[in-house]
């Protein structure tokens, strides 16, 4: 999997931006994604208690790290109408959490613009960091070169990946609450989990 669609301008700017990116994936294990409806993958009605996603196309993504810092995993799941119709998850041997949550809505925001051209798509996260960043922060981040104050922003380089993927294509990101049962955030959660353990085992077998 590559980020290089989302920050492919042919400035020297954009080139550094593709370079850092390939690097958090050079320290990630090799997403898995499934392209197939997966019908009794979810559980629960199509109905979610909170959220609605019985019709259209919503994305839930989402990130774990254990311990925090540590090694951690990411993980998306797209719906629609009703049904899981893909997923792709990841980890990183050294990160943080909010890293996992950003690259999750990373790669989330690549598979809507190459799949969901011209559809409305809702994507979520639990992670207040990331939507606020998202929907408004990220805006006066750009303004003062990436920098709070004489520091640069944390995370700088998923955050100036994110801002040219959603100046490519505007997206709203909304915020849902984990761990509360909203079945696609509960999916995305597992499967960020998984891909977690997956890499700690990986870990023991090579120690």
């Amino acid at each position: 999997m590559t980020y290089r669609r989302l920050i492919s301008k042919v400035t020297m700017q954009q080139d550094l931006l593709t370079s850092m990116a390939d690097e958090i994936l050079r320290n990630a294990t090799r997403p898995t994604t499934t392209g197939r409806r997966r019908k009794g993958k979810l559980s629960g009605k199509s109905k979610s208690p909170f959220i609605d996603d019985s019709q259209g196309v919503h994305v839930f993504a989402d990130g774990a790290c254990e311990p925090n810092p540590g090694p951690g995993g990411w993980a998306y799941i797209v719906i629609v109408d009703g049904q899981e119709a893909h997923s792709a998850s990841g980890a990183a041997p050294a990160t943080t959490n909010n890293r996992m949550e950003l690259a999750a809505v990373l790669a989330a925001l690549e598979w809507i613009s190459e799949n969901a051209a011209g559809r409305p798509v809702a994507l979520y996260s639990d992670s207040q960091y990331v939507v606020s960043g998202c929907n408004e922060w990220r805006h006066g981040w750009k303004r003062k070169s990436w920098k709070r104050g004489a520091a640069p922003v944390l995370n700088a380089d998923l955050w100036q990946a994110i801002d040219t993927a959603l100046v490519d294509r505007p997206q709203a990101l909304t915020w849902c609450k984990g761990h509360s049962g909203v079945r696609g955030n509960v999916r995305a959660d597992k499967l960020a989990g998984e891909a977690l353990s997956a890499l700690k085992r990986a870990d023991r077998r090579a120690a």
